[in-house]
């Protein structure tokens, strides 16, 4: 069950994003009470900070929920993993109410575990992906 349909389930009012701009619950189908709670708001690219504080002025959510990570469809784990969770900290933080709620990865608090090391050493754009979450992380915390 993604976040989004937990949200739903529980009855919240739901406007999610993507970075690709594709509604991922065109192919997730919902029950109709959920689809009556939920829009899709477009594509909106984390590591360009208007596009976050454009949403969020568009939208004027109580909570962001980040759940957005580094992939071959578009941006390394440094701007997506790190730089652009510091862009949604800063775009929350600027907005009177609003609560950010990040999702991370399982163990990226154990720097020493083979789950850590082995996803952080994967190659590609997901180089260091690990490193990056946690340093996101630990900035988010430290505001």
């Amino acid at each position: 069950m993604t976040t989004t349909e937990a949200l739903l389930k529980r009855g919240f009012n739901v406007v999610s994003t993507t970075r690709s701009g594709n509604d991922p619950f065109k192919v997730i189908k919902l029950p109709s009470a959920e689809k009556a709670l939920y829009s899709f708001g477009g594509a909106v690219d984390v590591t360009k900070p208007e596009d976050i504080v454009s949403a969020i002025s568009t939208y004027k959510p109580s909570h962001v929920v980040y759940a957005a990570s580094a992939s071959k469809k578009g941006g390394n784990a440094k701007e997506v993993d790190y730089r652009g969770v510091l862009n949604a900290a800063s775009a929350v933080s600027s907005t009177k109410g609003v609560k950010l709620e990040l999702i991370s990865a399982l163990a990226v608090d154990q720097t020493e575990s083979k789950g850590y090391k082995m996803t952080n050493s994967m190659g590609g754009v997901v180089d260091g992906i690990m490193d990056f979450k946690r340093r996101g992380e630990d900035e988010v915390r430290g505001r």
